[in-house]
């Protein structure tokens, strides 16, 4: 790869696929007493491979934009660096907060969807909150437990704490990246111990259907007979397709493809919604499932646009916890409330178990039920609670006629 006349290592562009973006390390910074050259962002995959007009990119278009923003890049570190020599020869003390709102600005908020930044964001006001503003120098392991303490008093689960301390350690990685930090600061998480999902019997999800279904016949109006239509929808497509709540709240009618038997779980450019892996999948439909939407969409308006739609081409609802509280009050009618078990995701966890303890392929049910890899699937439901170990010890003596394929 060349950038203007000079021949660039190739180690210094790396195309990270999580994030969909291409970054770039610059060695003409790094510093003798750091480890790493900083590593910034140049731009997301869609500019790399698109122009503005929506056509693609040459490969030597490519290779000008990368050189083309690589240096302005460089310009502008260089730039900055030179500000906050000055500045700190000034000043000494840059306010944490400064220096989180540059970040969110800068690092998170053109990176990530919406709503992860918004957690950032959270992350970011809880500390100021909880600890203080300080001179981001300052820091140190002190400030750490503060931050930690004030989220137990909160009532935050561990879970909840680990989470803002993760979002946290990022920034501080980031920050040394940047020299506002002397030396790397490494927090001591909160331990969490992982159970894997609460799910639900046979009988239980039954009992939750019929209870759904039986408040369909008592509906008082036509606004609540939507209504519960939408709950029965996200019920079964649940069951059967085992999709996560954020999946079936952004899909479009056009994503469940009848005749091709899938559902097509991808980008829905008109919310701005990507899937969780940030990667398209095709599920399939089962012919329970398919039975049902066939019925279900000969009964739709034309107006209606989503799988959960308002009657008006709108969503139904506008966030995934809108939708769990639903089934919640369906749990709590039922009297399965659980300790630990998540109504829907429950729903979800339970499909997936169910295909698991069938005799379905683990890469299969990985595939889909759209996890990133099958370590997810092995780590959070491959558990000997969810399976009969003597079921799975009684094959030995009645093995399947292919499961010895070598000879003697």
């Amino acid at each position: 790869m060349v950038f203007g006349k000079k021949m660039i290592n190739r180690k210094k562009i790396l195309f990270d696929k999580d994030r969909q973006v291409v970054r770039a390390r610059f060695f003409e910074l790094k510093k003798v007493n750091k480890k790493h050259a900083p590593m910034f962002n140049l731009c997301t995959f869609e500019e790399y491979n698109y122009r503005p007009n929506g056509r693609k990119r040459s490969e030597r278009e490519q290779t000008n934009l990368l050189t083309k923003l690589y240096e302005e890049k460089l310009y502008s570190l260089r730039e900055k660096e030179n500000y906050f020599v000055e500045e700190k020869k000034l000043i000494n003390l840059i306010p944490i907060i400064k220096v989180m709102q540059q970040w969110i600005d800068h690092e998170i908020t053109p990176y990530n969807k919406p709503i992860t930044a918004k957690e950032y964001m959270r992350t970011c006001s809880l500390y100021i909150e909880i600890v203080g503003d300080h001179s981001i120098i300052d820091f140190n392991k002190q400030h750490a437990t503060v931050f930690q303490s004030g989220l137990q008093k909160r009532g935050l689960s561990n879970a909840g704490i680990r989470k803002h301390q993760t979002q946290l350690q990022i920034f501080l990685n980031w920050a040394y990246s940047e020299d506002h930090l002397e030396k790397p600061q490494k927090l001591n998480k909160i331990k969490v111990f992982h159970n894997g999902p609460v799910i639900f019997s046979l009988s239980e999800v039954e009992k939750i259907q019929k209870c759904i279904e039986k408040s369909l016949l008592v509906a008082s109006s036509p606004y609540q007979e939507r209504c519960i239509k939408n709950h029965i929808r996200a019920f079964l497509i649940t069951r059967y397709a085992v999709l996560r709540c954020g999946e079936i709240l952004s899909m479009p009618i056009r994503n469940v493809l009848l005749e091709d038997g899938v559902i097509k779980i991808t980008e829905v450019p008109e919310i701005g919604w990507v899937p969780k892996t940030r990667q398209q999948r095709l599920v399939p439909i089962s012919p329970i499932l398919k039975s049902f939407l066939e019925d279900d969409f000969l009964c739709r308006d034309k107006s209606e646009h989503w799988f959960l739609d308002d009657g008006l081409g709108r969503r139904s609802y506008a966030s995934n916890s809108q939708l769990t509280q639903v089934f919640r009050r369906y749990v709590k009618r039922c009297g399965l409330e659980k300790r630990g078990r998540k109504p829907l995701h429950g729903l979800r966890s339970t499909g997936i178990t169910a295909m698991l303890t069938a005799g379905g392929k683990l890469d299969f049910v990985s595939r889909i039920a759209g996890h990133a890899n099958v370590q997810t699937t092995l780590n959070h439901y491959v558990r000997p609670e969810n399976f009969d170990l003597q079921d799975t010890m009684n094959l030995l003596s009645a093995p399947p006629e292919n499961a010895y394929v070598g000879r003697m």
